[in-house]
């Protein structure tokens, strides 16, 4: 499922150091502590001199020494975006503002803790069977239960070494990757994926360790946590940046896989094929995911604004901002429900906008799909109802379907013929219905050459439905 393990670039010979981690041995656990506090430092070094020497350039522009507070971080952005010679010189250049060595040590690193953790795992699997097959071997159940305290000092570690570069790091970068090269941008976001999978091995040992252990486990998060306590400025920072071309792709990355994160930590449980074991999702990590949810949905108001970035002109924002937007509506799809319930007026008329009604071709197309397959979804049936019993919503998919446009006509019927088969429809509903009957009949010939069977299908059954109303609504006449 999580295929970003993979060490993008030539490995420096620094990182080749850190192939063989030995997390359990104290030594050699606070040296690699030393060096990734180090690391961090001189990221943040050469982030402030970036800054200093590309940003403000000014005479009475101020100079950082500092920018771990956010009022200063919120500074480095609104400089970049306000000025367009910055920005043009920024993008055209992609020169490095960063010394790639340091990132590619900290993701040398966090892709080798994954590959201990997982040999780990893959071994007490294996001793776990061992033990059900020699059950009674004093032995072997003392060497699994010394396993899994290992396995607990081993996590416990692992947390704080993620707290260094979470605290010391992810937002600092964040504010100018603006300024980064490409290659910078993708150490970054490899950087934040790696988190996430450790995050998710994380679910797993603690799991492991709460169900062998008698005493209780005190639960700490990878990047859960850091990511409740700092969404509003991070999900602000990479907002702000998503629409410079060449970094969209990257920062669409970071968002898509912080919004599978969350909703793994909505469902009921981990598969790891690899193991072939199942792992249910603990509730603490649910709640925590449910707030972190709520936040960006109500707070950060993360939506609209992906709405309204997917409705840019330029095929590129357009299609990765609605790709991004699809996994934030689909996260959890009883919260979407409750959120677009709560807004219904804001979110509809934003998707009409920005989407619908837009005269671009993917904003349009590919909103009517999204359209679809979010009313589609049963938890949103409420939200369904509502919007099929709306007849101004009616009006614009009668027009849409007659689009010379092929796709968007298509797309635009399997909305409309929500409308036709809500089962309460609204008086306004059916004065358009028979007031357009031969109009209807006639839109609904559309496409016939069209080598689809479920669409066949669905013409014939929406054409015999709208009958069927213009008859019983004769009778009550």
């Amino acid at each position: 499922m999580f295929n970003w393990l993979q060490i993008s670039g030539k490995q420096s010979n620094e990182s080749l150091k850190y192939n063989e981690l030995k997390l359990y041995d104290d030594k050699e656990y606070m040296k690699l502590c030393l060096t990734l506090g180090e690391k961090c430092d001189e990221i943040n070094n050469e982030i402030i001199k970036s800054v200093n020497n590309s940003v403000f350039v000014g005479k009475n522009d101020e100079k950082f020494k500092d920018i771990s507070n956010k009022e200063t971080r919120i500074k480095i952005v609104n400089k970049f975006n306000s000025e367009n010679n910055i920005l043009n010189k920024a993008v055209s250049e992609d020169k490095n503002s960063l010394n790639k060595d340091n990132l590619c040590t900290i993701k040398e690193i966090l892709s080798n803790i994954i590959n201990l953790q997982e040999k780990d795992l893959t071994e007490l699997f294996n001793l776990e069977i061992s033990n059900l097959i020699e059950d009674g071997k004093d032995e072997s159940r003392k060497y699994f239960a010394n396993k899994i305290e290992d396995m607990k000092k081993m996590n416990e570690r692992i947390y704080y070494i993620c707290d260094i570069i979470c605290n010391k790091l992810i937002l600092n970068i964040a504010c100018m990757i603006g300024f980064m090269s490409k290659k910078e941008n993708s150490l970054w976001a490899g950087i934040i994926s790696l988190l996430i999978v450790l995050e998710i091995r994380n679910f797993q040992y603690s799991i492991i360790i709460k169900d062998k252990l008698d005493e209780k486990y005190n639960e700490k998060y990878i990047i859960l946590s850091w990511i409740n306590n700092n969404n509003h400025e991070f999900f602000e920072l990479l907002m702000n940046y998503y629409q410079i071309i060449p970094i969209t792709y990257k920062i669409g990355e970071v968002l898509r896989d912080i919004s599978t994160l969350l909703n793994l930590a909505q469902s009921s449980e981990i598969v790891d094929k690899k193991i072939n074991k199942t792992f249910q999702i603990p509730d603490s990590v649910k709640i925590i995911s449910h707030e972190i949810i709520k936040n960006i949905l109500y707070e950060d108001e993360l939506l609209t604004k992906l709405i309204k970035l997917s409705g840019n002109h330029c095929f590129d924002i357009s299609s990765d901002s609605i790709t991004t937007l699809r996994c934030y509506l689909f996260i959890s799809p009883k919260i979407t429900n409750d959120y677009i319930l709560k807004n219904i007026d804001l979110f509809f008329s934003n998707i009409f906008k920005y989407l619908i009604k837009s005269n671009e071709y993917v904003p349009q197309r590919y909103g009517l799909r999204l359209l679809n397959q979010l009313l589609s979804v049963k938890e949103l049936s409420k939200v369904m109802t509502l919007f099929s019993g709306n007849s101004e919503y009616l009006k614009i998919f009668m027009d849409l379907i007659s689009s010379n446009l092929e796709t968007i006509s298509f797309e635009a019927f399997h909305i409309f013929k929500l409308f036709i088969a809500n089962p309460k429809k609204s008086r306004d509903i059916l004065n358009i219905l028979k007031s357009n009957k031969n109009k209807i009949i006639q839109l609904l010939q559309f496409q016939n050459s069209r080598i689809d069977e479920q669409f066949s299908s669905d013409k014939e059954v929406s054409l015999h439905n709208h009958c069927y109303i213009l008859k019983q609504k004769l009778v009550i006449c």
